[in-house]
């Protein structure tokens, strides 16, 4: 309450006649020390089924001796539309007519309700409603069984005043209806639960059931425990054989079988199978030495049954940038297979070099740096001369960006080359399928600063981006990026591409 209205009386709460259809709640006498006025604030609570269109009420205004004085006849609240339980009044100010006045009285006249029904006062004595005693205090420990025997919640005792009865809820109810309007509970059903002697008798038949059940538990558990026993007493050497078993099944049996079905497939003539499933042996017997003698066949043959979709190995590269233990073998992703050729594409990117480092501003792929290390660096360190011989020098289209007009420069004959904007839309489905992750050594090489919290870096198309001064790129997420990166940006890997000759 603001420091403006000082606190003068207070009505009694819970103010009710019989068959009012409403509560006096509360009430306060204030006054307004800015302009001396006396305000009668009054909240009222619906206890009627009916929703209130508008109440009529008297209030009486005394001194502060209790000699009466001038008040209000009659004071409206209008254009309500209240339902059941639901509080009003509390923001509306009642004016009265003497400064004197220290305390004051209220009495509802009339109520009006939206169905065109009206109720008028009998001259029933406004006084407080009786206060519930709470369950705790009627019946102590016992509440609980209360709980158990009637409703999930309850707070007080079913308590009578006049025409109306109290639910162990809280909510107010005329004495017709049998069941409570708010939580529907019995009222016939709350009282007669509250017999003490039925209460400890049904808490002394829930406490024995419980005990009965709990060590009814506690011998199930008893006679579990010793079936167990002897259970484990029979069952622990079989099950230490089966283990056993299973042990030298997984370790030597099977591997021993797959391992002469790889020898099997090997002499058979059968590389691509045969290296396959002695990679997979791990290094049991001499598989890694067998499918390392078979590789350069196997690798050829794989080519040679390829298909889009597929990865096959072709080539050495620095990868896990352990420069120790050599270089590892470069898988490639298959796009396309014609004419006894097939189109592959790095699977990781392999290495961080910018598009263009000479020092002219501007650059095609014809006459950019990358061209010229994958055609020479890239290709003489990761192929061997047979490698080399087999890779096709193809002609490469100078195609356009589609969404700029920037020009692509000349086509050019490459064996190692960099996809364009239309071959990655081409041969890549989704912007999941053109994601890509660099190797370590690229990571190492610089490819740190493009790697994404994904783990995934941006890498280079040959396509020109926006102006002369920037080529295209995939992003992290696989997303073309057709306005592309400055020439010479130091954030995109390198994935190369080159059809291999199967022919050869």
């Amino acid at each position: 309450m603001s420091e403006r209205y000082q606190r003068l009386f207070t009505l009694p709460e819970q103010l009710y006649a019989e068959a009012s259809p409403l509560l006096i709640e509360a009430g306060a006498l204030l006054k307004d020390s800015k302009t001396g006025r006396m305000l009668a604030q009054i909240k009222f609570k619906s206890i009627s089924p009916n929703t209130i269109k508008a109440v009529k009420i008297s209030v009486g205004a005394f001194d502060v001796s209790g000699v009466k004085l001038r008040g209000i006849d009659e004071y409206q609240y209008l254009d309500l539309s209240v339902s059941r339980d639901s509080e009003f009044g509390q923001k509306n100010a009642v004016v009265l007519p003497e400064s004197i006045t220290r305390s004051f009285s209220c009495e509802c006249t009339g109520v009006v309700f939206t169905d065109g029904t009206i109720w008028e006062s009998n001259g029933a004595e406004w006084k407080p409603l009786a206060s519930a005693q709470t369950l705790k205090e009627k019946l102590g420990a016992l509440c609980e069984q209360y709980l158990r025997d009637t409703v999930n919640h309850a707070d007080f005792v079913v308590t009578d005043d006049r025409d109306l009865w109290i639910c162990t809820c809280g909510a107010i109810n005329k004495n017709d209806e049998e069941d409570c309007h708010l939580c529907h509970a019995n009222k016939k059903i709350l009282t007669a639960a509250l017999d003490v002697k039925k209460l400890e008798a049904n808490e002394a038949a829930l406490k024995k059931a419980e005990a009965e059940k709990k060590a009814e538990i506690e011998r199930q558990e008893l006679e579990k425990e010793k079936r167990d026993k002897k259970i484990a007493i029979i069952t622990t050497p079989i099950i230490c054989a089966i283990i056993a078993f299973i042990i030298v099944l997984n370790a030597v049996i099977i591997p021993d079988i797959k391992y002469n079905n790889a020898i099997a497939l090997m002499n058979a003539g059968n590389n691509v199978e045969a290296y396959e499933a002695l990679v997979a042996l791990d290094g049991f017997k001499d598989s890694t030495d067998k499918a390392n003698s078979i590789y350069d066949k196997y690798k050829v043959e794989k080519l040679n049954v390829a298909k889009a979709g597929d990865y096959v190995s072709f080539g050495l590269y620095e990868q896990d940038n352990n420069i120790s233990n050599g270089q590892e073998n470069i898988e490639w992703l298959v796009l396309d297979k014609k004419d006894g050729k097939v189109l592959v594409i790095s699977k990781y990117a392999l290495d961080y070099k910018q598009y263009n480092t000479s020092e002219f501003l501007y650059a095609t792929w014809e006459n950019c740096t990358l061209r010229k290390w994958l055609n020479n660096d890239f290709i003489n360190t990761a192929f061997s001369d047979d490698e080399k011989a087999m890779i096709s020098t193809e002609t490469v289209s100078a195609d356009r960006n589609p969404s700029y007009s920037t020009d692509p420069g000349n086509v050019t004959q490459d064996q190692t080359f960099l996809l364009s904007i239309t071959e990655a839309n081409k041969y890549f489905n989704s912007d999941t399928e053109r994601q890509c992750k660099p190797t370590d050594y690229a990571v190492a090489n610089g490819a740190e600063y493009i790697v994404i919290d994904n783990g995934n870096c941006w890498w280079w198309l040959r396509s020109p981006g926006y102006s002369k001064g920037y080529a295209a790129n995939i992003l992290d997420d696989g997303d073309v990026d057709e306005y592309g990166e400055n020439l010479d940006d130091d954030r995109e890997a390198v994935r190369p591409a080159l059809w291999i000759n199967l022919n050869h």
